[in-house]
């Protein structure tokens, strides 16, 4: 993605996803300033002012050494 996303509406549309869904998403990411949003008028537009982002996530056994099922019921 190249230009700027219009607004989350927008954003939603180009990756084939759900407003609410990536509303959250988007939020969530901006509570970690990892996606910024500049208000414009009634529309929210986000935006990453990095050239690239990288997260890293570790994850370690619980417990015993067990795993668990990561599938959510």
């Amino acid at each position: 993605m190249t230009a700027r996303p219009e607004s989350i509406h927008d954003l939603a549309d180009r990756l084939d996803r759900g407003v609410k869904e990536t509303a959250d998403d988007v939020n969530l990411l901006a509570d970690y300033e990892i996606v910024y949003i500049e208000q414009d008028g009634r529309a929210k537009q986000p935006y990453v002012p990095y050239e690239s982002v990288k997260i890293e996530i570790e994850v370690k056994a619980i417990g015993n050494g067990e795993t668990t099922d990561p599938t959510p019921a």
